[in-house]
């Protein structure tokens, strides 16, 4: 088994705990809803749903609403990845993920809420993520071999 750089979840104290991540597999794909939040948050546009594909399986936590990002992998590390969020607490949720690959392909998916969380990316391989989701991705946070 590797050794990987959890990061903390970023944002609110709602939803169900899930860890989903495999330290010597790395993320093939990975498939994000976004929409407008439940509850409280419906006047935001925040991360819905999330499914993390391996080359042995996949995950999903949250719902699929709203419009969804397809984003696979191809071997690329990845260089920078930003968790914008409520504070860690609140009865916010998960606004965005963003991210850069090695060779500069840029992706950001979600609203324009929330305080930036930078990810330490380790040796850059995605190997998952932590957090909380129900109706909406509560918090989040990216799992990264070291």
């Amino acid at each position: 088994m590797r050794d990987v750089v959890i990061n903390p979840a970023a944002g609110g104290k709602g939803g169900k705990p899930f860890e989903l991540y495999k330290p010597d597999k790395p993320v093939k794909s990975i498939d994000i809803w976004s929409n407008n939040g439940e509850g409280g948050a419906s006047n935001y546009i925040v991360l819905k749903g999330l499914a993390i594909n391996w080359d042995d399986g996949s995950e999903f936590r949250g719902q699929k609403k709203g419009p969804r990002t397809h984003f696979t992998f191809d071997q690329e590390h990845v260089r920078g990845m930003n968790i914008c969020a409520a504070p860690s607490g609140s009865e916010g949720r998960c606004d965005s993920i963003d991210f850069t690959l090695e060779h500069n392909e840029e992706l950001f998916i979600g609203g324009e809420g929330g305080h930036k969380n930078t990810e330490q990316v380790g040796n850059g391989v995605l190997v998952g993520f932590v957090g909380a989701a129900q109706g909406d991705i509560d918090r989040l946070g990216a799992v990264f071999q070291k």
